[in-house]
């Protein structure tokens, strides 16, 4: 910051007197001691006083200003990803009933095959 301060001043002062004094004085004398006296007094004063006065400001502020910044942006990004899948399957088997109380396990391949449902396959 730089400040700068600079005051002129200049000054003239005038003081003028002016002092007018005027006296008349008259005397007469005559014989029967009569005596005038006449007197005329004039006082002329005359005061001028004159200021003249004339002021400079100059002021330079002057103001610097560094701006510095920085920018450290850091971003982590961590995605966890669990996957617990369960799958639970259930498998109805139907055992068929032939006739004369006899399972197909019992029974030769070819014999279950025609006593399966239609849509199924025997294996």
């Amino acid at each position: 910051m730089k400040l700068k301060f600079e005051l002129k001043l200049k000054f003239k002062l005038e003081l003028k007197l002016e002092l007018k004094l005027e006296v008349e004085l008259k005397l007469k004398f005559k014989l029967e001691q009569e005596l005038e006296v006449k007197l005329k007094l004039k006082l002329e004063v005359e005061l001028k006083l004159e200021v003249k006065l004339k002021l400079t400001f100059k002021l330079e502020l002057k103001l610097e200003v560094k701006l510095k910044l920085t920018f450290k942006l850091e971003l982590k990004l961590e995605v966890k990803l669990k996957l617990k899948l369960k799958l639970k399957f259930k498998l109805k088997l139907a055992t068929f009933l032939l006739p004369g109380n006899l399972t197909a396990k019992r029974r030769s391949v070819g014999a279950c095959r025609s006593t399966v449902p239609s849509g199924f396959t025997a294996t």
